[in-house]
Order: C-alpha cells, then sequence, then structure tokens
C-alpha cells in the first residue's frame, strides 16, 4: 500500500512547489530594471561608468592641485 502512495505524494510535492515558485517568477520578471535604476543613482552611475564604448576625457587642467610638501632630509 506504500508504494501505492510514493507517486501520488511525489505528484503532490511537485504541484505544490511548482504552485509556490511559478508567482515568484513572474514577480521578478514584472519589474524592469530600468525603473528600479531611475530611481536609484549609483545604480545610474555604474550602467554609466560600463557602457560599452564610452568614453571619458579627462583635461589635466581641471584636476586639483598637487599638495606639495617639503620632505624630511632622512626620508621618514
Amino acid at each position: 500500500m506504500a508504494r501505492n502512495l510514493t507517486p501520488l505524494l511525489a505528484g503532490f510535492a511537485v504541484a505544490a512547489s511548482l504552485g509556490l515558485v511559478l508567482p515568484s517568477i513572474g514577480a521578478e520578471k514584472s519589474a524592469a530594471p530600468q525603473d528600479r535604476s531611475a530611481a536609484d543613482p549609483a545604480a545610474q552611475n555604474f550602467a554609466v561608468e560600463h557602457e560599452i564604448g564610452h568614453r571619458f576625457r579627462i583635461d589635466p587642467n581641471d584636476l586639483p592641485r598637487r599638495k606639495l610638501a617639503q620632505s624630511s632630509p632622512t626620508g621618514c
């Protein structure tokens, strides 16, 4: 009798797990990644910095001045 119930229990376990997993999969796909990045400045910054083919131009005149400190004669 236990062998007759094993396929039934396995089928019930599969149906229960699918019932729990499928709604969560649909919920994850419904949120668009662009909507989340629009509200999060860190996500926008990450997207801009990792954009393929984006060129950055650094002007030496825009950099801060060097901080020159007197060095000690002993090197410490």
